[in-house]
């Protein structure tokens, strides 16, 4: 457990990182600068989350209050199990390294109505046991290497709002097979997506993404990448394609 006094104005970005036996940090009623709840490290107006005590056990559901997640808040949390975000929840990003090295968490769910439209680099990193998750329904852009080393990913779903892949940032995801996508044709960038084994990703069937778009797709991911309609159709079966191996 630790305290802070009244005196404390400042601590530094990851200051109780790594703390594997932390549970609680709390905070003295009369400090300016800091509160604490149920023992989660906040700032005063209870809207930043700074620091989850790395050593505790199971779920949370961050409050709909809390609208800014700082650098590596969650980081190396290796017994959190699932992470929820209150409705209402006015989070809007997802920051850098936030959630890496959890590698107990299993599920994350963003509600429908949340505002968050990026999840940013590292946001996720070699969480191995996350099988789930649910980006809501702004979500925007996957920073790079965000999912990287996710290998309990085997299929995910992007809202109509989503519009980029960010560098790498499903790379060694070795079980991801399947990638669906409700709206316009977002970026691919560099291994985005690459496992080692075939993607297909999913384009909504009554608005069919540009075929010679798709084309240069599945030429830049050397056939190990194909684009196929959500009905199961493969509206986009090009003379030239051939099965990677």
């Amino acid at each position: 457990e630790v305290i802070l006094g009244d005196f404390v104005t400042d601590i530094g970005e990851y200051a109780f990182g790594s703390c594997m036996d932390l549970l609680s940090i709390d905070v003295a009623q009369e400090n300016a600068s800091y509160t604490s709840l149920d023992g989660v490290l906040m700032d005063v107006y209870g809207k930043t989350l700074i620091q989850y005590p790395c050593g505790r056990n199971g779920a949370i559901q961050i409050p709909a209050s809390v609208s800014v997640l700082t650098y590596s808040s969650f980081r190396g949390a290796v017994n959190l199990t699932e992470v929820t975000f209150e409705e209402g929840s006015q989070i809007r990003t997802i920051g850098w390294q936030t959630f890496s090295g959890c590698t107990g968490l299993t599920s994350v769910t963003i509600p429908a109505e949340a505002a968050v439209t990026y999840v940013g680099a590292y946001a996720f990193r070699d969480c191995n046991s996350l099988v789930a998750i649910d980006f809501g329904g702004a979500m925007h852009t996957i920073g790079e290497r965000a999912f990287q080393s996710c290998e309990g990913l085997t299929v995910i779903h992007l809202p109509a709002s989503f519009r980029r892949f960010g560098k790498e940032c499903f790379q060694f995801c070795g079980n991801l097979t399947d990638v669906h996508c409700a709206g316009g044709m977002p970026s691919f960038n560099l291994n985005c997506l690459w496992n080692g084994n075939n993607v297909t990703v999913y384009c909504p069937t009554n608005n069919l993404w540009p075929e010679s778009n798709v084309q240069e797709l599945e030429h830049n991911f050397g056939g190990r990448l194909e684009v196929w309609a959500e009905d199961g159709t493969d509206p986009f079966h090009f003379e030239e394609e051939t099965e990677a191996t």
